[in-house]
């Protein structure tokens, strides 16, 4: 899907319709897609069909998820927020999360770092 446009930037996407179309969603699962390795950043897509989740775990780095089509529960902590398209999170590095699908979803994990 990345395209290097020169030697300064990389398209990774030119529309969400793109993003979704890399990584469908498939029945039952949660499928990741390796969206883009670079300086500082590697971008992974989730798709999760409804009623997954990905249990408790934790990054060794900072991530930023983005929302790009459906609804999610994102629970860090005690604290659930519900996230919809457009929707994005920060969390710290080696902080414990879960994310539970209340319908299929697209999401975008910006590891950075």
């Amino acid at each position: 899907m990345a395209t290097p446009a020169s030697d300064t930037a990389t398209l990774i996407a030119a529309g969400a319709a793109e993003l979704l179309a890399a990584n469908p969603i498939q029945a039952g699962r949660i499928t990741p897609h390796k969206a883009f390795d670079g300086t500082g950043v590697r971008i992974r897509q989730l798709a999760l069909d409804a009623n997954t989740v990905m249990t408790e775990h934790a990054a060794p780095r900072p991530i930023l998820v983005a929302v790009v089509s459906g609804r999610v529960r994102f629970t860090v902590g005690e604290v659930t927020h519900t996230l919809v398209p457009g929707g994005i999170i920060h969390v710290e590095p080696n902080v414990r999360h879960e994310v539970f699908a209340d319908e299929p979803s697209h999401l975008l994990v910006y590891l950075l770092g």
